[in-house]
């Protein structure tokens, strides 16, 4: 995952940052920082898959 992708996923999903807010913060927009919470996620499902730790169906929604 790129720095920028650990930050958003961290600000986004650890620590309860909203959407709107974190786009100021990083002087983008909310589409750039769902693409880049997207591909975090995406980064971590394949992370986890890799390292043995395989997602149920539920878990991969999530």
């Amino acid at each position: 995952m790129t720095p920028r992708q650990r930050e958003v996923f961290v600000a986004i999903a650890l620590n309860d940052v909203p959407i709107d807010v974190l786009a100021l913060q990083l002087g983008s927009n909310r589409n750039a920082v769902y693409k880049n919470l997207f591909d975090a996620r995406r980064r971590l499902r394949a992370s986890l898959a890799a390292a043995g730790h395989p997602l149920t169906e539920g878990e991969a929604r999530a």
